[in-house]
């Protein structure tokens, strides 16, 4: 039985991690009066999201996903014919509308398969879960890759299901702003409390917050004056989590919001790659996707793994 797995543009994962493991991206879409921008995880793209005209007029940009009518004809058209079962694992349903929508795609998408699949000659019924990640950005880039590992090795749609279960449960996904400034303000046009820490910290000169979610609770867990210092200690923390045994996943995903490689200038991030290699840990990469700059700014670093809570 063959399974699919879908993950929107916000998941962050290496371009050629997407394209090796079949993995489907649902795009989304950008607004900025009459400008629109796609985010379908296309590198060149989205670094010049970050540098052009729109990357810094994010604080007006609008984001969107595919509405529902889309959603099920983008499963129409390209999965239920090459795929017995599709996983979907969107961004955290308490940040975005997108689970819901897939959900009620899913409806339209299980009454009218048939006649595609009929047309591939494919006999078997189709089914699809959508699964609340809890997750975000390279959270989610470390649920789809063990997801997509457990595939390759053949497992069958139950037992992965399983499995990322216990991953998704485990999920903790941190990150260092640049702008905490923008963070505070793109939260309060959301309506959200930030909460006094973060609060603190952007009206500190220069300090930087190290905020965690985990089980559902989004909280910073450390400051440091900098960003730099904020992102050596950050990786570093992950590097003992990676040390001492803490993972449940063989992933950790990291991404940047501007080019990938200033992440080598990182002490911190040699020392989480150092710990992953010396662990036969997968450390996976990626430019931070363009809808994930719009509600955290340019310049921030995102880190994911499964496992224990490194802030307990």
């Amino acid at each position: 039985m063959r399974t699919g797995i879908v993950v929107d543009a916000s998941c962050d994962l290496p371009p050629r991690f997407l394209v090796e493991h079949n993995i489907q991206v649902l795009p989304s879409s950008i607004h900025i009066g009459a400008e629109r921008h796609s985010d379908a995880r296309e590198p060149k793209a989205t670094l010049d999201f970050y540098s052009g005209r729109i990357g810094r007029r994010s604080l007006q940009a609008r984001t969107e996903s595919y509405p529902v009518a889309r959603i099920r004809n983008f499963f129409l058209d390209r999965l239920v014919s090459d795929f017995d079962h599709v996983i979907c694992i969107p961004i955290w349903k308490e940040r975005s509308p997108l689970h819901g929508k897939i959900t009620e795609a899913s409806l339209g998408i299980l009454s009218n398969y048939r006649e595609y699949r009929a047309d591939a000659a494919a006999r078997a019924p189709f089914s699809m879960r959508v699964l609340d990640s809890g997750t975000l950005f390279a959270g989610l880039g470390v649920q789809a890759a063990e997801c997509a590992a457990k595939v390759r090795e053949g497992r069958n749609y139950l037992d992965v299901l399983a499995h990322l279960g216990e991953v998704s449960r485990h999920t903790v996904s941190c990150l260092v702003p640049e702008d905490v400034a923008y963070v505070r303000e793109r939260s309060r046009q959301r309506g959200e409390n930030v909460g006094s820490l973060l609060h603190v910290a952007g009206q500190a000169l220069g300090i930087k917050p190290v905020v965690a979610l985990h089980e559902g609770r989004m909280r910073m867990v450390a400051s440091r004056r900098g960003w730099e210092s904020a992102a050596n200690y950050l990786l570093r923390r992950v590097a003992q989590v990676v040390e001492e045994g803490w993972l449940c996943s063989r992933y950790v995903c990291a991404s940047y919001g501007g080019e990938p490689e200033r992440m080598e200038e990182l002490a911190g991030f040699r020392d989480l790659r150092a710990a992953c290699e010396a662990r036969g840990v997968k450390l996976l990469l990626s430019i931070m996707s363009a809808v994930a700059a719009v509600n955290v700014g340019a310049g921030a670093l995102s880190v994911a793994y499964s496992g224990e809570m490194a802030w307990e």
